[in-house]
This record gives structure tokens, sequence and C-alpha cells, in this order.
């Protein structure tokens, strides 16, 4: 059994919630039984039943790729259908518009339901914005008053009548707009835009009433007389409103349907129309782009717009009133008390329902063409015109242009040919743009069978072929070529209508014409746009023509397979098909409401889910397992030479044979115990391998809690020694084997983008390079002493505040996050050769880290060539199964039988394959057999003083001096000091967390100071450590300074302040602090502020004392490191790893950092830290990578050119020490915006007073490199660049020029207004600029009810049992931070999606049961209960079985 962590025990507590749920559930059971004893159907529809629920990752995932398309797509998918005059394109003088229509406020960017999307990220409104055009506000913002967004916007929740609402107030209700609002507009701008929206979806069309709501919050009013998509009375008011008052008029229709939109045509003063469809997430942004002519509409309708959708021929079987019941059907599915999972109330199936396709093949345009070529239509005259002018608005394939194109068929070469039963037509056009602006067109190629009456039934045209001419200039031609197979053109024949013995595809004997269009209506003049080809005789398609294989009849009368014909010819369903031979008798006016279902239909209606199981099952390739291969890794404890083999080859042919000897049984084991190590596999003969967690410390988070403490991650980054990192790691990964640990969950990596990250202690720097070198050396470490590290939190992890880490979406361009935030991890694989990774808990834009495709495989993988594994951070898994096959490797913690089902389920339905589950075995032996010798081999024991005098030694190289007046430091023997502070007796040296230390030891100040030398002459707390006022304390601190010499003055920030799990509230001492500060500089103006704290401060208290020394968390040893630099034992050599800022206000994250919720921007891009102040001019208190020596050193003699740089470093002092040489590159005449320099090397020189070095710096081919968002790569500048050599990033000594060949690739910010980033002054970008350099829209940002919702969510669902789950977590919390000391374990709870309960419980909750605790969270109380308890009792069944299986393995 592996042993749980001592640092953070989630078990109890979610134990806990479980029970308290199952019990409220059972009682809640207990006294509904009555009404539950009428809901068993359900009940029993909860065993057994598949899941079907996919991660919002997966969903997330098609909608990243597609953004970069999106705006292409709408640019040329939108369809000018009307442009009186010209009206557009709009003139570039034209900067404001009134936007009119409630629809322009709850804009669409698709449906609802599979096909729909999952946000719009950007609207007509934000477009319009960023486009630089203002819109009128009062109007807008009238209209969310009015109704703020749709009240039913997901149709699979929803009636039709609810997600088909149509909200507008009318024109004449001067409630609304009041008479100064419609004088405003006019004065506004002599423009109007109207917006007209319909939604419609998956489970609801669109209805055939319209239900309104035209009053604020009144009831709905349901119009009977019109469609939802005819035009309602209001928007056709407002039309005639806008059309009589407005210069310019256009109409943007954002409908997932097709409309009735005669009106835009009649309506005096309406100028144009464009069709805007549905713009998807982040499409819309290319609509005022077409609006006023940067993109050119070349968009074609792709369906046929009718006057009055009642002439279609499926009118009558369409929508609601189109699906008929049939009579005496109870019992029988889905009329059997299967529910409607896709409403809120989970309705029962009242009816068996069945439609008749009776319009047969006339849908569309195959139905207004033919019936205009039948004469059906000319009879028919209103305002629109007359015959087919006055059914059809807008034909099949139509669409207008701002240019004008000529069409001349070139070759018609077709002409009177004969067909032949496999050749094709070949038809060319020549297309020119006649036109003074750029434009596309489309030609289409239709034909025309010949149609014999009452034989088989055929269109009058058909579409054969079109092409689309790429973006013609004026005057510019583009031949295109149309080419129809005669194969195409066959006409099934299921009946023998043309008698000829045949039944199948085949083409009937005469002429077929071929004409050039440009719509389905429309053919083109050119004199050769008309092509007639015959055939001879009938031609016949027995077999397919691609395949081979034969065709023939499965669903017609006695041929039908499934045992009753699909036209019901066999069944009594009595259906009237439509028929080109006589179109008045057969066009169906009305649908058949119901009918009896005859028994051969009955006999089909049976359907169980084990059906489907079994053919899953039976379709599935088994999966290869327990081989008697007779390979072995180990033996006796030995490695064996396979063993050592495959440990060094990975692409090794025997890997798969060994896998295959890998049991089922093996493998769950595996897959389940695999946080803390690897379990042992008797097939292969590998034993159990243990992993510990803690960065500073071997084990310190898993309760080893043996190994030596060190200073924090950002402490030892301020060394900016790699030697010493690396020697640190060598000795973790020492102390990690000699108690029998082989993996090591660390170090960490993650960035300082903002100074409140309240991990900031953990990782190293707000630079990449520096993160990098120390990381990697520590790295490096541990590999030469054979451990395995897991290195955290791959990636953009940079943040605490509640649900910032899990499933928060963080959004950047790749550029940022290449150069920044994926640069030190790539260096950690790529140099240093990490052979493990931990994912993290955010998404990636909208994907989930730890099974982002593009992340673990394209990048990770496939570009950088890492073949190691990664593990889950805990609890941070949201598809273990998508992960699996992306490349992750490992679940953390042990998930429990419930994933292992969950997994194993996956291969079965080919989800992922076996592949992909040997692909992460590999890694995770690879890992094994790396370091399975060197644990075999080394001894068990250490020798803890040694380590712990390395431990000091490295809190003192990491120790800065910050200010030193009048040169009071070093102290000398026998000064008389005063010691003040809580930190000196209780020393805050570690973080808390998973980064939290169990040392053998710590020193503290006071203890240390007996063997300094100087002369105590008494110590005061001074303060309360949780920064309560107490003027006892400060006053007999103030009367202790006033004796000494000297004060030494303990100060920094207590555990509250810097956490897992939390960020800090700000960069502040506690009041407390800063007035005793204040009073000890009265009584002592000799005052040393020793300074513990794992991340920057501001100092406004500066100037009240004479020195600041920085000894950040300097771990279990940095007491007494601190006490030799105090006295000169050791020159401090430590330089800041991150920008000590004047104040909050002035970082560039400020407004950003964490989020409100679960997206998080990275506005501040490219400018982190010193990226930033540097470029935007911004004063700092300390600059990154400064700190000051009791020494002096004098640079010289610098050579340079783009490979290496020299130089020469003097100390000039008269006592030894070490100075850190910090080389920055700058491009002052860049034309691609980069910071103003950057870090690209450095190197500590250890110096004896007077002595000289040279130091060689080395410049790879990763320092003048800029990753290229427009081609996909890393590129360079070319040019000249400046060589900055210096003490700090603002303390520069020498500078040089060097010439850098580029690599000649676009800028890819060509032609974007970006201000803020050129200027590097980002701390407010705008929207509209922040979007501009992403190319796509800010998500929405709000709480959902479903597995993600974190347990601090609950508060938000629609439970009473869910609220007080929330109200404990809240009240424990709040308990925890007003004593000063959080708990851990509550807060990683109340920051924990219930998807995490599934995963952290050892099994012991399933994810069917999660499913039920957000069933109930949601609201249905009765069956989220009792779905909770089904799946608890099918999961103890389950686990049980599962366990049993193990034990016998």
């Amino acid at each position: 059994m592996t042993k749980q962590p001592k640092g953070r025990k989630p078990h109890p507590v979610l134990h806990g919630i479980g029970l308290v749920l199952s019990v409220i559930l059972l009682v809640a059971v207990l006294v509904g039984t009555y009404v539950l004893s009428t809901m068993a159907t359900i009940i029993d529809s909860f065993f057994g039943a598949p899941s079907g629920h996919y991660s919002d990752a997966e969903i997330a995932d098609t909608k990243v790729k597609a953004e970069a398309l999106a705006a292409e797509v709408e640019a040329e998918g939108t369809v000018l259908v009307q442009n009186n005059d010209n009206t557009l394109p709009l003139s570039a003088d034209t900067k404001k518009v009134n936007v009119f229509g409630w629809a322009s406020t709850a804009w669409l960017g698709g449906g609802s339901g599979s096909g729909g999307v999952n946000a719009v990220n950007t609207d007509l409104l934000a477009a319009l914005t960023a486009y630089g055009i203002e819109y009128n506000t009062e109007l807008t913002d009238m209209y969310k008053d009015f109704q703020p967004g749709r009240e039913y916007a997901k149709t699979l929740k929803s009636r039709p009548e609810q997600s088909g609402r149509l909200y507008e107030p009318d024109i004449s209700n001067t409630t609304y707009y009041t008479q100064s609002m419609l004088d405003n507009a006019k004065n506004f701008s002599d423009t109007a835009i109207v917006v007209i929206g319909r939604l419609a979806g998956e489970s609801n069309d669109a209805t055939k009433q319209q239900y309104k709501r035209t009053e604020k919050g009144g009831d709905i009013v349901v119009d009977d007389t019109r469609t939802m998509l005819e035009l309602t009375t209001e928007e056709e008011n407002l039309l005639n409103y806008v059309g009589a008052n407005y210069a310019h008029v256009v109409v943007l229709i954002n409908s997932t349907n097709v409309m009735e939109l005669g009106q835009i045509e009649t309506i005096p003063g309406i100028d144009a129309c464009l069709i805007a469809g549905l713009s998807g997430s982040e499409g819309a942004t290319a609509i005022p782009a077409v609006l006023w002519g940067d993109k050119e509409p070349s968009g074609r309708t792709a369906d046929t717009w009718a006057y009055d959708l009642t002439t279609a021929a499926s009118y009558a079987n369409a929508g609601m009133e189109g699906v008929g019941a049939y009579a005496d059907a109870e019992g029988l599915y889905p009329a059997d008390g299967t529910v409607s999972g896709n409403l809120d109330t989970y309705d029962a199936y009242e009816q068996v329902s069945y439609v008749d396709y009776a319009e047969g093949i006339y849908i569309g345009y195959k139905w207004y063409e033919t019936a205009d070529a039948e004469g059906y239509w000319d009879g028919v005259s209103n305002e629109h015109g007359t015959g087919y002018d006055a059914v059809v608005q807008y034909p099949f394939g139509y669409g207008l242009s701002y240019t004008s194109f000529d069409w001349k068929v070139t070759d018609a070469s077709a002409n009177g040919a004969t067909l032949t039963k496999d050749g094709d037509v070949t038809v060319k056009v020549t297309v020119t743009n006649t036109g003074d602006r750029a434009g596309k067109d489309v030609v289409q190629l239709y034909y025309t069978a010949p149609y014999i009456a009452g034989e088989i039934e055929k269109s009058s045209v058909e579409l054969g072929a079109f092409a689309k001419t790429k973006e013609l200039a004026p005057g510019e031609s583009e031949e295109v070529t149309l080419t129809v197979p005669v194969s195409d053109m066959a006409s099934y024949d299921a009946y023998d209508a043309n008698h000829n013995g045949f039944t199948g595809y085949e083409l009937d004997a005469g002429d077929y014409i071929f004409t050039v269009r440009h719509d389905a209506h429309d053919v083109d003049d050119d004199a050769n746009a008309t092509i007639t080809c015959s055939l001879p005789a009938g031609v016949q398609y027995a077999e397919d023509t691609a395949t081979g294989n034969a065709v023939s009849n499965k669903f017609t009368g006695s041929d039908a397979i499934d045992g009753v014909s699909l036209d019901g010819s066999d069944s009594d369903q009595n259906i009237t098909y439509l028929t080109r031979a006589d179109f008045a008798d057969t066009f169906p006016k009305t649908n058949t409401p119901t009918r009896a279902m005859t028994d051969n239909v009955k006999a089909l209606n049976l359907y169980t889910a084990d059906d489907a199981n079994g053919w899953i099952n039976d379709a599935d390739e088994a999966i290869t397992t327990g081989a008697k291969n007779g390979l072995k890794i180990e033996d006796n404890g030995e490695t064996t030479d396979l063993g050592f083999r495959l440990g060094s080859d990975f692409n090794d042919p025997q890997w798969d044979a060994l896998l295959d000897q890998l049991t089922v049984d093996e493998m769950e084991n595996l897959y389940i115990n695999a946080y803390g190590g690897l379990a042992e596999l008797k097939s292969v003969g590998k034993s159990k391998s243990k992993d510990a967690d803690g960065p500073a410390q071997i084990g310190g988070f898993t309760g080893m809690g043996a190994g030596t403490g060190f200073p924090s991650s950002s402490t030892l980054a301020q060394t900016w020694n790699a030697d010493l990192a690396q020697e640190e790691g060598r000795t973790i990964g020492t102390q990690a084997l000699q108690n029998g640990y082989t993996g090591w969950y660390a170090p960490a990596t993650n960035m300082h983008c903002s100074p409140f990250n309240g991990r900031n202690y953990e990782y190293y720097s707000e630079d990449s390079l520096l993160s990098g070198v120390i990381c990697g050396s520590t790295v490096t470490g541990a590999n030469q002493a054979g451990v395995y590290t897991y290195v955290k939190h791959f990636i953009c992890d940079d943040g605490e505040s509640g649900i910032y880490r899990d499933s928060v979406y963080t959004w950047m361009t790749e550029q940022t996050l290449r150069e920044t935030y994926l640069r030190p991890f790539q260096m950690l694989v790529e140099d240093y050769d990490a052979v493990g990774l931990m994912s993290s808990y955010n998404r990636i834009g909208a994907v989930w880290a730890g099974g982002s495709e593009a992340l673990l495989t394209g990048i990770l993988r496939g570009e950088w060539g890492f073949d190691g594994a990664v593990v889950t951070d805990w609890g941070g898994s949201n598809d273990h199964a998508l992960g699996v096959k992306n490349g992750s490797t490992l679940e953390m913690p042990a998930p429990g039988g419930d994933a292992v089902r969950e997994l194993l389920k996956a291969v079965e339905t080919s989800k992922i394959t076996e592949a992909d589950v040997d692909a992460r075995l590999d890694e995770l032996l690879t890992l094994v057999f790396d370091t399975h010798a060197a644990v075999e081999n080394h001894s068990r024991e250490f020798d803890a003083d040694a380590h712990h005098a390395l431990a000091r030694r490295a809190a003192a190289e990491s120790t800065v001096l910050l200010k030193n007046e009048e040169g009071l430091l070093p102290l000398a023997a026998g000064a008389r000091v005063a010691v003040i502070g809580d930190f000196a007796e209780k020393p805050r040296y570690q973080g808390a967390g998973s980064s939290a230390v169990n040392s053998i030891k710590v020193d503290t100040f006071l203890e240390c100071l007996k063997e300094s030398g100087l002369n105590s002459v008494g110590f005061a707390t001074g303060f309360d450590r949780q920064g309560k006022p107490d003027a006892a304390k400060k006053a007999e601190a103030a009367a202790l300074a006033a004796k000494a010499d000297v004060v030494l003055l303990c100060l920094g920030l207590d555990e509250i302040k810097e956490s897992e799990g939390l960020d800090r509230a700000d960069m502040k001492l506690a009041d407390n602090q800063i007035e005793l500060l204040q009073a000890v500089q009265q009584a002592n103006p000799n005052t040393v502020v020793v300074l513990s704290a794992g991340a920057s401060l501001e100092t406004p208290w500066l100037t009240h004392c004479k020195a600041l020394v920085y000894g950040a968390l300097g771990g279990q040893a940095g007491a007494g490191a601190m006490v030799d630099v105090l006295t000169g034992k050791v020159n401090p050599s430590g330089k800041l790893a991150e920008t000590w800022a004047n104040a909050y206000e002035h970082t560039p994250a400020k407004d950003n950092f964490a989020g409100k919720g679960r997206t998080v921007q990275y506005r501040e891009g490219l400018y982190v830290g010193y990226r930033y102040y540097q470029t935007a001019g911004v004063p700092v208190a300390f600059p990154f990578g400064y700190g000051l020596s009791y020494t002096n050193f004098a640079y010289s003699d610098l050579k340079a050119d783009a490979h290496s740089v020299t130089l020469t470093v003097k100390n000039t002092g008269n006592r030894a020490g070490a100075e850190i040489v910090q080389l920055y590159i700058a491009k002052p005449d860049a034309k691609v915006f980069r910071p103003a320099q950057e870090l690209k090397a450095f190197a500590k020189v250890q110096l004896a007073a007077g002595e000289s070095k040279t130091v060689t710096l080395t410049l790879d081919d990763k320092a003048f490199r800029y990753w290229n968002t427009k081609t996909d790569s890393w590129e360079v500048e070319g040019g000249s660049y400046e060589i900055r050599v210096g003490a700090s990033s603002a303390d520069i000594r020498l500078t040089a020029v060097v010439e850098v060949a580029g690599t000649e690739a676009p800028n890819p910010y060509a032609g974007k207004s970006l201000p803020h980033y050129e200027s590097g002054k980002v701390q407010s970008v705008p929207d509209a600029e922040w979007e501009t350099l992403m190319g796509c829209l800010i998500p929405e940002d709000k709480v959902r009810i479903d597995r993600n919702m974190t347990l601090g969510e609950l508060n938000h669902s629609r439970s009473p049992i869910c609220w007080l789950v929330w109200l404990v977590l809240h009240t424990l919390l709040t308990a925890s931070y007003k004593r000063g000391k959080p708990d851990l374990n509550v807060m990683f709870q109340y920051n924990m999606p219930l998807r995490a309960l599934a995963k952290m419980t050892n099994g012991a909750i399933s994810m069917g049961m999660v499913d039920g605790i957000v069933m109930e969270a949601k609201g249905f109380w009765i069956i989220g209960l009792c779905r909770v308890i089904v799946e608890a009792v099918k999961n103890v069944i389950l686990n049980m079985q599962l366990e049993g299986r193990l034990r016998n393995s």
C-alpha cells in the first residue's frame, strides 16, 4: 500500500464529504420512498449505463485548432445579398455607427447542441471596437437592460418555445426608445446597422409560432400568425423607422436558419443586407472588415431563401408540427419511461414519433427550380414579382460582390459529344475581374438529365461542379476547370420505374444539358455557357465505381435487409410522395398527425444496451497480454543484460515482446499504484520502486522527513551558481537513494510573472534563462546520483489563487508561450537530460495541459525529442485516457479502480490504442532501468553533518546584500548587537505545501549568534507574527535597541503570506513590522534589516535602515548562513533573480494576474520582470541581477562576436569575493517588438583581492532568435545587436556591437496596431489590442455546474446539500486564515474540482458518483441522490472484484 503524504491529507475530509452526501442521500431516499417508487425505471437506467461524458478539454480542443481559420472562413462565408447604390463597403470616413436590434447584444457564434460553439469570444460589438469603430452605447445598453442575454441559450436544456424566444421592444414604445435616445442616435451617426438573430439547435427545431418578449420582464407573447423565421412585427417596425431616418442602412442576418426577408426589399431605405451566418467563437472579427471593404464578400448562399417558407415541399413535415405520433405505442421505446436528458426537468418521453419525408428528392433548389421548370409557379404574383421571382428571393448559390466579373467559356469542346459510362464532361471558364476592387468569384456548373414523366424522379437541374477563383486584382483573369464524371449523374431507381428490369444507379438515354451558372437559377450569358451531350442508350452501374462492390436494393420492399421497407409500403404508412409527374396533387400540404403501428414495425422497436456493448466488444482487436516470451529485466535482484540494453535504447524491438508479457492485472496495478513509485511486475522481473516529493528536500512533502532541507529554489537562483545547484541536486539525489527512493517530484521551474504568486519561492526567477540553468543544473546533479526527476509544472501554472490552477484557461500568444514559459523546460529536456515532467492543472488556451497533444506530443516529444515520462499533478487529471493518447504517462495520486476501468474501456472502445498504452509503459520502464542499478548499489546511510554544511554554504551564497550605507556591514568582532524580531527565534526558512521541509535540524538565528564573535545585549520579539499591533513589544524592542551599537532586526513574511494554494494579497511587510522598524531606527540609526521572504517586497521603509540583507527562505541552515554573511565570514555574492518593484501597481501583470475566474490572460506578453521595467522605463527599487558585495569589481577588455564574449574582471577591493557577470542582448532598431534587453549568459567568478580573471561567455543558437507566429518557427532578425555586460540588468559596464545574419522572415505583426506591445507599456492593454495580438476574442468566464466545478464554487449550485458542503469548507478555511496558518488540506479541497473526488479517494468515489453529485448541484435533487447511491453500490462491487484480481496476480 502506498504511503500517503503527511503534508496534505485530503482523504479523511473527502471521504467525509462523500459519507455526508451518502447519508443525506440515503435519508432523502428513505423519506421519499413513495415518490421514488414511481421512478423505478429511471433508477434502473443508471445501472450499467455507459458514461458517454467527455471532458471539456476534449470538446475545446477542436475549437482551439480551428481558431486560426475562423476569421478567414467568416469573411469568405458572408453573403452579400443586397447592396443598393453600392452602399457597401462603408466609407472609411464612417467611424461611428448606430447598431439597432436586440440581437446585436446576443450575437450568435453557432447554434446550440453538438453543432454549436462553446463560447462566442468575439461578438459583433467587440469586433467593431477592435476595428476602431465606435458604436452608440446608449442603444446597446438599453437592449442589454431590456433583456440581458438569452434566457435559454442551450437548446439541449430547453424547449423550442424557450430557446427560440424573440426579444425586441417596439420602436414606438417610449419606455425604451425615448425621444432623446432617438434624437441622440441621429446626431451620433447617419449610418445604422440592424441585426436580426435567430437561434435553433439540437433537440429544438425552429417554431412555427413566434414566442416574443416585447416588455422588460413581461409575459411571453405568442403570435400564431408568423413563424419564428419571419420578422416579428417589432423588427418590421424597427426597419421601417430606420429606413426612414438614416442615410445608410445595413441589415445583418445572424441566424441558424434561412429566413423570410421580403421586407428587406420592400421597406424603403434599406440599402444593403449581409447574411453573416454564425461566426463561431472568433470569426465576427471579419464582419467589420467586410462592411468597410478590407475584406471582399465572396460567399454564396448554401440554401434557397424563399419569400414564403410554406412554399417548400418539406414544410408540412417539418418542425414540431411535422412530427406524427403512433397510436397505442405505450411501452415501446422511447415511450417506455425513458427520460430525455436534454431538459433540466428530465421529462419522460410521451410518444413514439415519426416524420414523413414526403417531399422525396425535391428539397431546396431541386424543388424550386424543378417546380419552375414544370410551370408550378406560373400563377404566383405579388409585390416581389411573378412566377419564380415571386417565390424565391435568393436562389441557391446566390451572392453579390463589391467588384464585377466577366466570364468566358474557353473550353466547350464537350458540346455535341457522346457520353460514355466511365467518361466525364469538362468545361473551362476564364473569369476576369472587370471592377476596380480585388475579389473572388464562384463558377457553378449544373446538369439537366432527361426526364420521362412517371418514371425515375429527377430534378430539373443539379450542381455538378464548382470552382472558386483566387483573389483576382482588378483586370486580372484566371481560368477554372470544372469536371463532372458521367457516373455522378446517375439516378437511383429502386422500383424499376423505367421498366428495364434493373434496380440501382442508372442513366436514361437522351440529351444531358450542362449550364454554367452564377447560381442555381441564372445561366451566364456567354454563348457557350450551355452545352449539350447525348447518351444513345441507357447505362446501368451494377457495381460501385470506386470499390467494385455490388450495388443493390437494401431498404426497399422484399429486398429490405432490416425486414421492413424504408418507404412504408409494407407497414401501412400510406405516404403520398411528391412526384414530378403531378406536383399539383402530390405536394404535401399537411402532415399525418397519427397512425397505427403495425406488428412488423413493433418487432424492431426493442433495443438494449447489452446488444450495443456486444457489438462493440466483438469488433475490438484483442490486447496482447501474458505472453510467455521468456524475457526478464531483473534476475535475483540483478539487472539483466536485456534490462541494461532496453534502458539505453528506447527503440529496441524487444520492447514490444517484453510488454506483451505484462498481464492485464499487472498493468492495472502499475496504473493504480503509480503515485509514490512503480508497482512490481513479476512477469518481466521488475521489482517495486519508490518516488518522493519535496523540491527543497527529498521526501519533504511525502513524509520521509530524513533529508536535508535546502534553501528554496528562489534562493538558490540568487546564487547564480550552476555548480552549486548541481551539487545540491546531487546531494538530494544521494539522500533519496539512501532512503530507497529512485524518483523525485521536483524541482519546479514556473515563472515569476507576478509578485503575488504564492509559490514564487518554489520557482527560480522571472527570467527563463536563469531558471533553466539553475533548475537544469539541479536536475543534472540528481541524474548523476542515479535519481530521475519530474520537473514541474508543465506548463504555465504560475499562480495559486483558488481555481487559478485547476483547469483554468490560460491565454497568450504562442510567441509568449515559447519564448518565456516553455524556454526553461526546453533547456531541461535538450540540454540537461530531464527524463520526467509533471503536467500542470491548468489548460493551455482551452486544452488541459496534461492532455494536450500539441504540448505533450507536438512540442515535448515531436520537437524536443523527449522520451521520458509525464505525471499529472495531484488530482490534476481531466481525462487520463486522453492524456495517455497524447503523452501523459501517470496519474497522481493512485486513482483507484474506477480510473482503471475508464482506461481499459478507452482501449476497448478504440478511444486509445494498445500502442498508446505501450508507449507510456516504455517510458516508465526506461526510468526504472536507468536508476535500478544505482538503488541496488548505494549505501543506505549519509553524512548528515556534511549535508547540513552544504546547505549552509548554499544559503550563504544565496544571500543578497541590498543596502549597506556607510559600510555598516560586515560587523566587527565584539560588536554589541541587539537582536529583535520573532523570526530570530522562530525562523521562517521554508514555504508551505509540497515544498515543505521535514528537516534533520533547523538552525535559529539566536543560537548561531552565540558562536559568531558578536556581543549580544539581548533579544526582543518586537512584533506579533500575525500582524496584530502590540505597543508593549514595540516599546521593549526600542528600549533594547538603544543599548546596542547595531540592531539586527529580523523581519519578513509569515506563513500565511506564502503558501501553495493561495497567492499573496499584497507585496507589503505587515504594518506592525514597519512601525517597529521606525521605532527602532529612532532609537538606534545603525539598524540592519534581515529579511526572510520567498519573493520580492515593496520597500518604502528602506530609508529607515542603513543595511538590508535578503536571506530569502534559507532552509534548515539559513540562519547560520546569515550570521556568516553579517560577520564577513562569507562575502555576499547573491544577486536578485527577480526585480523588486517600487509598488505592486507598477508591475506589468497587476490587472490580469491570477484572473477573476477560470480564465487568465497573460496580457503582459513577453514583458515579464525586467523585460517590462526596462522597456517601459519604469523605475524600480532593485533591478534584476542586483546585489552588493563587501568588495568591488572592475570590468575591462571586452571582445565580442556573434558566438562568444570575453572580458576581464578584477577584484579591486581588499577582500576576496565572487562576482556574477551578466550578458544581455539588445537590438534597439528591432522591427519585431522585443524587450529592451534580455539575459543570454552569465558566469560566477571567484576572485581574491586584487586578482583578475578572463571570463568567457558563449552565445548559442538561442541568443538572437525569437518565435515568429507567422512562420511558426524560430527566426532571427538580421542586423546589429548590442552586447551589454554588467553587474545587473541596470548596471551595464561594457558594450559592443555585433552583426548577426537574419533568416529574412516576415514581421508577424506587420499591419497590426499593437502600440502597447511595441512600447512595452503593457500594464493596461485594451481588449481590442489584446485580441489583435492573440488573433482571437477574449473568452467568456463564468462558473459552470459540471465535473470541473470546484468545491469552493458549490455556493453557485442549486442544491442545499452542496451549499452545506461549501459552508463547512468555507468556515474551516476562514478559521485557518484567522489563526494565521492556512490549513492546506482544507484549502486544497476547497479549490478542488468535483472530478478530483474520483481521482483522489483511491477509488472510494467513482466518476459515476461525481456525475450524480453534479446532477444534485444542478438542482435535480431526487435524481441526483438516486444516482449517487446507485453508482456507489456499483463502485463497491466493482472495486471488490478488482482488488480480488490484484491480490491474486
